[in-house]
């Protein structure tokens, strides 16, 4: 009889510790899978509770997700929006302004915040604030969307019915305006003593002031109503800068201020009011002219530009006069602000003028930026995006 024994010692160490290492990794995987499970029941107890409306969308802009709160201020329950495209969920809601046209900048990872109005599913509507965040995976790239929104309907209806009250006292100014200017033309034409016309211009300089008043404020009070911008057809800056130049030919003759625009280059066009635009660009204009000593200069330059990777089309305007303030800078576009210079008298005007400016280039989609060195001068610059129909 031949027997043969074999040592299998290591072999039997070696399995029990692939056993001890695979009941460590099951133990870590359960571990894991329980703080994942937590995590999501945690997640998810706060999308439910918030009073915040929130879908969020894949990669392929299909509704993923909604929580409670956006059923209940929409009406539509989860099934009828899950799975839906972003397109077909913009008809649904009847989106305004639609989101579609966004997706090309969402998709490479950049916010969007502001206002829209949505239908619910009764048919009434109402006004929302809309944040858009990227959702990015471990390389950064876009796997979604997150969509939040809430119902500002009751300060819209506020901020409407002030400014409805704003524009009907501005109404009733006019006629008693009116009626001053025109009496005052018949005195001024009565060849008056010199200290008669001192007080006859100075009267001038105040009804023409409260006339300037009157009318920024019907302005501002269109564009927070949503009137202002009405019309919506490709522009051309380079006409309109043209045309804005034309109309201070005698303000810049009459401060003794050279105003020139640089040769335009190829530029494609800007969607929008093109009224409107000329004023934003007037505004920036007329302050620059104003600000600008005897003798100084004021540029206009109109380019194709990038920022922070997006393209825009600038239109920068650029003074040699006093400079602002660092301390004035984060003020300028508050409404009825002056500044320094202005309560000194170096110029006329309520503060209104660049509040209209902001709010005519934003509802265009773009921005206005101010760089200013105190004693050198200012450059305020409008980005626009262009029009790639």
């Amino acid at each position: 009889m031949l027997s043969i024994v074999r040592d299998i010692t290591e072999r039997k160490q070696n399995e029990a510790a692939l056993t001890r290492y695979r009941e460590h990794l099951e133990e870590l995987v359960a571990m894991r899978t329980s703080e994942m499970q937590e995590q999501y029941a945690q997640l998810n107890a706060i999308l439910r509770s918030v009073g915040d409306a929130i879908f969020m969308t894949d990669a392929g802009q299909r509704i993923r997700y909604v929580n409670p709160s956006l059923t209940t201020l929409t009406g539509y329950q989860a099934a009828e929006l899950l799975q839906q495209e972003l397109h077909t969920l913009d008809s649904l809601l009847d989106i305004t302004p639609r989101l579609q046209p966004l997706t090309p900048s969402l998709l490479q990872g950049r916010p969007w915040q502001g206002e829209v109005r949505i239908q619910r599913r009764d048919g009434r509507y109402y006004d929302a604030a809309l944040t858009i965040a990227p959702v990015l995976d471990d390389v950064q790239q876009v796997s979604g969307h997150v969509f939040t929104h809430r119902d500002i309907s009751q300060a819209k209806d506020l901020d409407r019915a002030r400014s409805q009250f704003i524009a009907n006292v501005s109404h009733q100014f006019r006629t008693p305006l009116t009626a001053l200017k025109a009496n005052l033309h018949v005195l001024q034409s009565t060849q008056p003593a010199e200290h008669q016309q001192r007080q006859l211009q100075a009267m001038a300089t105040s009804i023409n002031w409260l006339t300037q008043l009157v009318q920024d404020t019907l302005e501002i009070s269109a564009l927070d109503s949503g009137k202002g911008v009405e019309i919506w057809a490709p522009v051309s800056l380079p006409d309109i800068i043209t045309g804005v130049l034309e109309g201070h030919q005698n303000q810049a003759l009459t401060a003794g201020v050279n105003v020139e625009a640089m040769p335009f280059p190829p530029l494609p066009s800007v969607l929008g009011d093109s009224r409107r635009l000329a004023q934003a660009i007037s505004e920036l204009v007329e302050n620059a002219i104003a600000f600008t000593p005897l003798g100084g200069q004021v540029t206009i330059k109109l380019q194709d530009d990038s920022r922070n990777g997006d393209r825009w089309v600038s239109i920068a305007v650029q003074d040699t006069g006093p400079g602002i303030p660092p301390e004035e800078l984060p003020r300028l576009f508050e409404r009825f602000f002056r500044g320094r210079l202005n309560d000194a008298g170096h110029t006329a005007g309520a503060g209104l003028g660049l509040s209209i400016a902001q709010k005519i280039v934003e509802a265009h989609g773009g921005h206005i930026s101010v760089e200013s060195t105190y004693g050198q001068g200012s450059t305020f610059t409008l980005w626009l995006r262009p029009d790639f129909r």
